[in-house]
């Protein structure tokens, strides 16, 4: 905590200018002339009819600087002794200035003093600290205003941030994970040496151009689906049989849904799910309900069936990242029977 305090000091601006606007607010308005004219009927606070109007201004406003900044370095590192005693030697400090320039040194320069001569120096300090109490609570007042709006804010784009840095780890899994199974694909052909090979390759070179040279994290149902092609006829190409699938789309091609997400559903179908069965294909539906896109994956499950190291590894990611892009205004259910798999997945504000 004390780190992220620090943190937060560092990136935080002083902004010198907004202190100076409402420090002049408060001193004209809140706490001079309004204050003035509700008590008495009247206000001599906008009048500069003396050397003391010109002099209280700045005096007053070290009073504000110093507490703010005292705040400023030590507040976010949690040094409250610092604070403490920092605010304190500031009023003995803006006292002895004032004392300084309205008591001495204009009574050298002008033969005026604020204060009439032979009032104590006890009663000046006394008065002079309700003074100084007033704009040094200000100060505090406006510091921890602005500070714990600054630490709500960041905390925010620390959470996106985070939700970013997580949605990238998911699709770093993603992409090693379909570009494994595609490169056993290949490696079986030229194993074999089988003519496809070479279309095997440009097919998933395609294939890569899209994960390495798109990286929007959302991409429109057509572009997405194009892929979802390439990566059939990748397949097709790996068997001498026709592959068995089959795809329904309803709706206009142009709602947006997250990079890679059909892709992985069908690829789940094709590795875990029968592909040579015409009247059980592979079966994607993607359909427009509203605002709101059905995508549902479905296949006839293999009885004979070895699942690699990182099989389901594409699920689950997508499950972490419906939940990290749209909390819990998306659906994930799965329907996994002893002879049927079936995912169903329901995007919000596809548009």
């Amino acid at each position: 905590a004390s780190f992220q305090y620090c943190t937060l000091h560092r990136i935080m601006k002083f902004e010198f200018r907004k202190l100076v606007f409402w420090y002049l607010i408060f001193y004209f308005f809140i706490g001079g002339a309004l204050r003035d004219l509700f008590i008495t009927g009247k206000t001599d606070r906008l009048e500069f009819n003396s050397i003391f109007s010109i002099t209280g201004i700045f005096i007053f406003f070290i009073y504000v600087l110093a507490t703010y900044s005292i705040l400023y370095y030590f507040y976010p590192k949690r040094k409250w002794l610092m604070c403490i005693l920092g605010i304190l030697s500031s009023f003995v400090i803006v006292i002895s200035l004032r004392y300084f320039i309205e008591q001495i040194l204009t009574e050298y320069l002008f033969q005026q003093s604020n204060y009439r001569k032979g009032y104590s120096l006890r009663g000046y300090f006394i008065d002079n600290y309700f003074f100084g109490a007033r704009y040094i609570s200000i100060a505090v007042i406006y510091y921890l205003v602005r500070f714990n709006k600054y630490t709500q804010d960041r905390e925010k784009d620390l959470m996106i941030e985070n939700k970013n840095f997580e949605i990238s780890n998911l699709n770093a899994q993603i992409n090693p994970h379909f570009l494994l199974n595609s490169m056993n694909n290949i490696y079986s052909l030229v194993y074999n040496k089988s003519d496809k090979a070479l279309g095997a390759i440009e097919r998933l070179s395609e294939l890569l151009k899209y994960n390495l040279y798109e990286v929007k994290e959302f991409i429109s149902v057509n572009r997405e689906l194009e892929i979802v092609d390439q990566f059939v006829a990748l397949q097709q190409l790996r068997y001498e049989f026709d592959v068995a699938f089959e795809m329904e789309c309803k709706s206009t091609g142009s709602e947006i849904v997250p990079k890679l997400l059909i892709l992985t559903l069908v690829e789940n179908a094709f590795k875990h799910g029968v592909i040579n069965e015409p009247d059980e294909p592979v079966r994607l539906s993607i359909r427009r309900i509203n605002k709101s896109l059905e995508i549902r994956c479905s296949n006839k499950k293999s009885q004979v069936h070895l699942k690699d190291e990182t099989g389901g590894i594409g699920l689950t990611n997508i499950k972490s990242r419906l939940n990290l892009l749209y909390k819990d205004k998306a659906t994930f259910d799965i329907d996994n029977r002893s002879d049927y798999f079936s995912v169903l997945v329901l995007i919000p504000d596809c548009d």
